[in-house]
């Protein structure tokens, strides 16, 4: 077994465990009201048909159907350790295309950035995984069309990037970026580059604007980490960084591969690539010293940042809500011990206090507001999905149902907002279900 499989079965055997008993993605799953761009997914012919007769369908379609498994947390981690070990194997074969294999431990920068993105309890997986697929048809074509001739790299390019503009839609413009930088600063052939960059420009158009009957910014964004579908709002665009980084990402290793292949080059034509080797380098470049010094520092790094990044408030605020909705009220309290100065989890706090019966004995055992009830006044006109439940124990089911209709235009139509309209539309008609 070959130290770099080691190395990855260690290192993702604790990213899974870390996600799966520390981030819990099933509260991803609840999403509460701070993840409005969960998907749903339908088992029915014309849920799909409707994914895959349009560009970037087909990721999404995957997404939705993937997403509904971080209903149980053991395996929805098993899902984004899946992806993370993607990402790594995709980035090491750039790394050795580009000449960089001395520099494989850079492969695991996707799964820390992952790490970071999901200990802040936010949703990208449909844009991660466009990129993934766009990453991985790129490095099909670094490895198999690069070294041939140009008109056989035009045409595996060309049939590559319509694949990758029908799967991911306009990730189809990193894909293009990430061959056309080898091509300029490794092959040498720019006018391949420059034919790469104007096909990646013209598909979203030609494709998405004239054929399918996108506008503009659609055609050129979706699935985009700059898609107006993230930006706009600001639940949504919470952690977007990350992202942009995680884009970014494949673009900067073609571009060091570039600038180092150049200065070797011309090291090589000085005549200073012969120079003299210390004991300290060849100690260096000993394999067990050099595995070793990664693993330790890969360890290091990724717990350093994965304890730094993690945002314990937000678990909280995701977990009170997810035991809130399921009538869990022992560890509403429980929980709730963690964060007694946010209005939303004291709401609920006071909730599970009456569920129990104690809210007339240890009611001001807690912190309280006049607005902490009902969550009434300015600062929470907003807060729909929070007061649904109690206007509905109340017996407002008008209030309760307007509630619950702002929450389905916001957030989609989540199984948890159908549920309780479901419930409404039985208490207010005197129908029943069996």
């Amino acid at each position: 077994m070959s130290g770099r499989l080691v190395q990855d079965l260690v290192f993702f055997t604790l990213f899974y465990l870390y996600l799966w008993l520390v981030v819990e993605p099933h509260l991803i799953f609840h999403g509460s009201d701070r993840i409005t761009n969960f998907p749903s997914f339908y088992c029915t012919l014309g849920f799909f048909t409707s994914h895959v007769s349009r560009p970037g369908g087909p990721i999404k379609y995957l997404s939705a159907f993937l997403s509904q498994l971080f209903y149980f947390s053991w395996l929805g981690a098993i899902v984004i350790t899946m992806q993370a070990w993607a990402f790594s194997l995709s980035v090491a074969c750039l790394l050795s295309e580009m000449h960089l294999k001395r520099l494989h431990v850079i492969a695991y920068t996707p799964a820390v950035l992952l790490l970071v993105m999901y200990g802040r309890y936010t949703y990208f997986f449909p844009t991660t995984m466009a990129l993934l697929c766009a990453l991985a048809l790129a490095c099909v074509y670094l490895h198999l069309a690069a070294p041939r001739t140009p008109a056989m790299a035009v045409t595996c390019f060309v049939g590559l990037s319509l694949a990758c503009y029908y799967a991911t839609g306009a990730a189809v413009l990193l894909f293009a970026l990430t061959c056309a930088i080898p091509e300029w600063l490794l092959s040498g052939r720019r006018r391949l580059a420059v034919l790469y960059a104007l096909v990646a420009g013209a598909l979203p158009y030609v494709f998405g604007v004239r054929v399918f009957g996108a506008d503009v910014s659609n055609a050129y964004s979706d699935l985009l980490p700059m898609s107006w579908t993230l930006l706009h709002f600001t639940a949504r665009r919470r952690g977007v960084e990350i992202v942009y980084v995680l884009y970014l990402l494949a673009p900067s290793i073609a571009i060091i591969g570039g600038i180092v292949s150049a200065l070797s080059t011309r090291e090589r034509r000085t005549g200073k690539a012969k120079g003299a080797r210390t004991i300290p380098l060849r100690c260096a470049e000993s394999p067990i010293y050099r595995w070793t010094a990664q693993t330790m520092a890969l360890a290091a790094v990724s717990g350093i940042v994965a304890y730094a990044s993690f945002d314990r408030t937000q678990k909280t605020h995701f977990a009170v809500d997810h035991y809130a909705y399921h009538e869990m009220w022992l560890e509403v309290l429980i929980e709730g011990r963690k964060a007694r100065q946010d209005p939303f989890v004291m709401h609920a706090v006071n909730r599970a206090l009456y569920h129990t019966g104690q809210l007339g004995n240890d009611m001001f055992a807690w912190p309280q507001r006049p607005s902490y009830l009902l969550l009434a006044g300015p600062d929470y006109q907003w807060a729909y999905w929070q007061n649904f439940a109690v206007h509905l124990e109340l017996g407002f089911t008008n209030f309760a149902e307007n509630a619950l209709m702002e929450c389905l235009a916001a957030m989609g139509d989540r199984p948890m907002i159908l549920q309780q309209l479901a419930l409404i539309n039985m208490v207010t008609t005197g129908s029943s279900v069996y």
